[in-house]
């Protein structure tokens, strides 16, 4: 049989459903295929128990022939026709196969897949440009006339002004977009802020307190406190009183200092352990790592006790409060009748020695 470049010959063998051979072949090249246990050959499988090889393929003058020298299970397609191959009914025959056929056969765990397909990069040459001169205008076929393109120009010109006018329109409206998830309504936010932030945000803010912006100054507040006991340099809130930022930086560059002197001191026990060769001992680092569930926790114990310190607080000045009006030392019927309350010097009058304002 003659060569013919033009197609192929695939096979592919595979056990239990997994690949493990794969073989080409020229079309028309005159050679006989076998399946045997020896890797080298062309459809040899390492190892696999053959008691001979197997005859799978014969290749000759007379064309493609696939021989049936197992009881094989599976079927042929030829010229899209299928014909089933079944065990040993079929044992000794042999089917043509051409161009554009195929075949499956099984025994036992073995499958043996083949195809006569077309060589890759023989399919049909794209067609080369028309040269220049016969070919038209780029815009030939959207304006073929000069009346089309000048009315394509006003058309485009006019949907300019009309899309710029609209763009105009939407930059003048009054949207307020938020810039912050504090900033979306409360119905929203809510249910994302604890209570106790709520009820402790006079006296945590005070003074920095936002009535206008209530939500707005929590947030500030408690993202600046954690950015603080984060050891995060970010900008802190006013409110933070600066006492508790002394206390906080104190505390941090205590567990450095510690963390310092353990790795000295570990230092000198390996060098002092190096020098003296009947000391070895293994050395075993500490490590100290916190988790995210750790630091979280941590986060919200400090919190809690943020809470209770504003809400001792605010209890001590109410019961102090309501003493103001059983001192000695105030004039308490002239306090009020003040009228001008923000005169924090008018608020309480000292009137004896020993009074603090």
């Amino acid at each position: 049989m003659s060569k013919d470049s033009k197609f192929i010959l695939s096979f592919k063998i595979l056990q239990n459903g997994r690949p493990i051979k794969e073989f080409d072949t020229p079309y028309g090249k005159n050679q006989r295929l076998f399946v045997t246990n020896n890797g080298d050959d062309p459809l040899g499988i390492t190892h696999y128990p053959l008691v001979r090889p197997i005859s799978i393929i014969e290749v000759s003058k007379n064309g493609i022939f696939l021989e049936i020298d197992l009881p094989w299970e599976g079927f042929v397609c030829t010229k899209g026709e299928i014909t089933d191959i079944n065990g040993y009914h079929d044992l000794g025959k042999s089917f043509q196969i051409k161009p554009g056929d195929s075949f499956s056969i099984a025994w036992n765990d073995l499958r043996v897949l083949a195809k006569i397909s077309p060589r890759k990069g023989t399919g049909k040459k794209p067609t080369k440009l028309l040269a220049a001169k016969y070919r038209g205008p780029i815009f030939g076929g959207i304006s073929p006339s000069k009346g089309e393109r000048r009315s394509s120009m006003y058309a485009i010109f006019l949907t300019g002004i009309i899309f710029a006018t609209f763009l105009l329109y939407l930059n003048q409206l009054n949207i307020k977009k938020p810039n912050g998830f504090e900033r979306l309504p409360i119905e929203y936010v809510g249910p994302f802020v604890s209570p106790d932030h709520f009820l402790t945000a006079p006296e945590a803010l005070q003074e920095h307190l936002d009535r206008k912006d209530y939500l707005g100054s929590i947030f500030k507040y408690y993202r600046s406190m954690t950015s603080l006991l984060l050891g995060q340099d970010n900008e802190l809130s006013d409110a933070i009183f600066k006492s508790l930022v002394t206390t906080v930086n104190r505390e941090k560059k205590d567990v450095q200092d510690k963390h310092t002197d353990a790795l000295q001191t570990k230092s000198v026990e390996n060098e002092e352990s190096k020098s003296n060769p009947g000391t070895h001992l293994m050395s075993l680092p500490a490590v100290h790592i916190n988790s995210h569930r750790e630091i979280t926790l941590a986060l919200i114990e400090r919190v809690y006790r943020l809470h209770e310190g504003f809400e001792y607080s605010r209890e001590e000045k109410h019961r102090f409060t309501r003493k103001f009006e059983f001192e000695s030392g105030y004039d308490w019927s002239e306090d009020k009748n003040n009228k001008n309350r923000n005169d924090k010097n008018n608020i309480f009058k000292k009137r004896k020695r020993g009074i603090i304002r």
